[in-house]
């Protein structure tokens, strides 16, 4: 079963300026795909009301 996730790309003061929606096996999966984004931008990942993980900028 696919878990529907969200995933909220940030500026640099934290504001959404990009939504994503995946659809994934589980948060690992998820993680993984948040990991392009956060090369640029703070990512938010949520699975509905849960906030799996904020990746912060790798640069």
């Amino acid at each position: 079963m696919m878990l529907e996730y969200r995933m909220y790309v940030l500026d640099k003061v934290g504001k959404i300026v990009e939504r994503i929606d995946l659809e994934c096996q589980n948060d690992a999966d998820a993680v993984s795909g948040g990991k392009t984004y956060a090369r640029k931008n703070d990512v938010e990942i949520w699975c509905g009301q849960r906030v799996v993980t904020v990746l912060h900028t790798l640069t």
